[in-house]
């Protein structure tokens, strides 16, 4: 190779060595990335966080919703025991003036 070749390929090996990050750009960046990666985490477990107590809520909204459903029911079925109840009396009554006006 020629001297003049030589100098100009040392030109080039030169500028690439200087593009290279030292050592410091690459702890930069390493902290940089670590800082990312923990600020995603973060993120994350609050959203994690935030979606699990909404499932709690959501699950004693159902509960309560079912507690209200069953005291209702109770109540519905109270109301037909009662109405079964006049039935029968309204009926008896019915056979007994029916049996009144027979004799």
């Amino acid at each position: 190779m020629t001297k003049p070749r030589l100098c100009s390929t040392l030109r080039v090996v030169i500028e690439k060595v200087d593009d290279c990050p030292g050592p410091r750009d690459l702890e930069q960046r390493a902290k940089a990335a670590e800082q990312h990666v923990t600020a995603v985490e973060q993120r994350r477990a609050k959203a994690a966080e935030q979606h699990a107590t909404a499932v709690e809520q959501t699950a004693a909204a159902a509960e309560q919703r079912a507690a209200a459903a069953e005291e209702q029911a109770e109540m519905e079925l109270q109301r037909a025991e009662v109405a079964e109840r006049n039935c029968e009396n309204a009926h008896d009554e019915y056979r007994a003036a029916a049996e009144t006006v027979a004799t």
